[in-house]
């Protein structure tokens, strides 16, 4: 089973946070980023599943920062293919409709048989990325 799990970076919640200039968004020079915890229970559920049926685990993530230390970790919990989609525009937060077309665009290149994402975020508590994807 070819099995691809999304995974996103959010701002570490244990770090103190403070608004950019502008009073727009988070200022993110100073921020330290991580993995989202429910797109890494997605990651945990793949990997039984690949335990179970075999196949392979792919997660893929957009080019943000610190997110090559979230693809290594993944990789040393058994994933076996890691994707980091760049693009020149990916500077701050990226909406969650752009987030899904891109990776969209991807997996229609890749056409996994199981798509897993986590089931919300801290940062935005909607759930929309697999709806939209």
């Amino acid at each position: 089973m070819n099995i691809v799990v999304v995974v996103r970076q959010l701002a570490d919640l244990v770090e103190e946070l403070e608004v950019n200039a502008e009073g727009t968004d988070i200022d993110r020079d100073f921020v330290k980023f991580v993995a989202n915890e429910w797109d890494e229970a997605a990651l945990e559920e793949a990997l039984c599943l690949k335990e179970t049926v075999g196949g392979t685990v792919t997660v893929v993530a957009l080019d943000e920062p610190d997110v090559d230390q979230t693809l290594w970790t993944a990789a040393a919990k058994g994933a076996d293919r890691l994707v980091k989609l760049t693009g020149n525009d990916l500077d701050g937060w990226v909406r969650t409709r752009e987030r899904a077309a891109r990776v969209a665009a991807w997996l229609r290149d890749n056409e996994p048989e199981l798509v897993l994402t986590g089931v919300q975020a801290a940062d935005d508590l909607d759930g929309q990325t697999a709806g939209v994807l």
